[in-house]
């Protein structure tokens, strides 16, 4: 089922979504916003140059907003400092996505404390959302289950929305369900483990969809 078809029958009024580079596409930021829903896109090297441009817009500017999360464990120690950073003319009117209001920059750091080798990463993704928003935890949350399927979407719902889904939810799950059925490849093996262990933190976090 493709993004569009599937945005279509879904109920979502309320969510944030949350889509892979694959489905950062305007036809699809438009959908989202046409069903009273908000977006977080990832950027990569598919939308000419947009990444490019959201690079360039946060080494040159500031954020307006910037938050840091740390974690210890299994031997290593992570860093993810979300950068939020308001669109430049140019972001608005030559790529001109829809609803954009939001360049997110999040820089991921590890360090393995048995070796002291470090690496960095960063990752970049533009939204409708306004630059005050959780980032780091919506983004990570998308980032724990795209590691194990295919393709991403995610449906997180803002607390003032959970009653607009109350009556959806089993139509969504079962949408989900169908998806799911159709790529057996994301349910083997370690894929499988990965992505039940992703569902569960994300399930104690966040009511979610993700395909």
């Amino acid at each position: 089922m493709a993004i569009l078809e599937l945005l279509d029958k879904l109920f979502l009024s309320g969510a944030i979504v949350t889509i892979d580079a694959m489905g950062t596409q305007t036809v699809i930021a438009q959908k989202i916003l046409d069903g009273k829903a908000d977006y977080i896109l990832a950027l990569k090297g598919n939308q000419g140059t947009l990444r490019e441009d959201a690079e360039h817009l946060t080494n040159a500017g500031r954020p307006v907003a910037e938050t840091e999360d740390v974690d210890k464990g299994h031997g290593r120690v992570e860093t993810r400092r979300c950068q939020a950073y308001l669109p430049d003319e140019l972001l608005r009117t030559v790529h001109d996505w829809p609803g954009l209001r939001t360049v997110v920059k999040v820089t991921a750091t590890r360090f393995a404390t048995s070796t002291g080798d470090a690496s960095a990463e960063a990752r970049y993704h533009i939204s409708s959302l306004g630059p005050g928003q959780p980032f780091n935890e919506l983004i990570r949350s998308h980032w724990g289950v795209e590691n194990s399927l295919h393709w991403v979407l995610d449906m997180a719902f803002r607390e003032d929305a959970q009653h607009k889904r109350a009556g959806h939810s089993a139509q969504n799950s079962a949408l989900v369900r169908e998806v799911r059925s159709q790529h057996p490849q994301d349910r083997q093996g370690k894929g499988q483990h990965r992505h039940q262990e992703a569902q569960g933190r994300l399930e104690h976090q966040l009511p979610h969809i993700d395909i």
